[in-house]
């Protein structure tokens, strides 16, 4: 069992968005393959929030992600502030 839960609306992510940029996408070994889901509408915002707090607060900080068709994490972004509740949650198996 585990104490994280991956939360999203399945909003795609913005081909423009700051964490795709030039500079961001040099930096990293998956950057054509991100750049062409996110262009094909395939590169969706989650996050990943303690399960516990998804059960008892109407808000909590969270950490953003950027997942796939399958729920798989490819991108971890920052930690923001987070209202609940989401559409589909899943349990989170990661590290």
């Amino acid at each position: 069992m585990t104490d994280k839960i991956i939360i999203t609306n399945w909003e795609c992510v913005n081909k423009e968005d700051f964490y795709l940029s030039e500079k961001w996408i040099s930096e990293q070994r998956q950057r054509k393959e991100l750049r062409r889901m996110a262009k094909n509408g395939r590169l969706y915002h989650a996050y990943l929030a303690y399960a516990v707090h998804y059960c008892i607060f109407h808000a909590a900080d969270c950490l953003q992600v950027f997942i796939d068709d399958d729920w798989r994490v490819l991108v971890e972004c920052e930690t923001k502030p987070v209202n609940f509740p989401f559409d589909n949650v899943r349990e989170y198996i990661g590290s």
